[in-house]
């Protein structure tokens, strides 16, 4: 087999996501989530990762779904928690 048919056959075997990059979303991820305006900004490369084939369906769909349950937790924190001493921020004590 020649080089160059070698290659085409290589470069036909990569997935898409492969054939695209890694995907963009991955390392603002990896650094974490501190407040709204970062996961938007996590969703918003997630998505556009999605529709570049770079991240499978599944990945993205457990992403969004950890994403919700982050906002639900920050939602029960502000709703059920108990003012710290400083007054403005909130915990919420998950276990007695």
């Amino acid at each position: 087999m020649s080089v160059p048919k070698a290659i085409a056959t290589k470069a036909n075997q990569l997935s898409a996501s492969e054939k695209r990059g890694p995907a963009k979303s991955a390392p603002h991820f990896e650094k974490g989530i501190a407040n709204c305006g970062q996961l938007a900004k996590g969703m918003s490369l997630l998505m556009a990762d999605l529709l570049s084939e770079r991240v499978s369906t599944s990945i993205a769909n457990s992403v969004c779904n950890s994403a919700g349950k982050m906002l639900k937790a920050v939602e029960m924190q502000q709703r059920f928690g108990k003012t710290v001493q400083g007054g403005e921020t909130k915990e919420l004590e998950l276990i007695r």
